[in-house]
């Protein structure tokens, strides 16, 4: 496959490729945490 040829060679794609995904991820859990919390605490 071209694409698993091409992060064994540059395994700097797969790193930068996971940072994003870590990134969104937090960013999901932080905003998401603001938006629910109001409903919560009155619950």
């Amino acid at each position: 496959n071209f694409v698993a040829n091409l992060l064994n060679r540059y395994r700097w794609i797969a790193y930068l490729g996971l940072a994003v995904i870590v990134y969104v991820a937090i960013t999901m859990i932080y905003h998401g945490t603001i938006e629910v919390l109001p409903l919560i605490q009155f619950a």
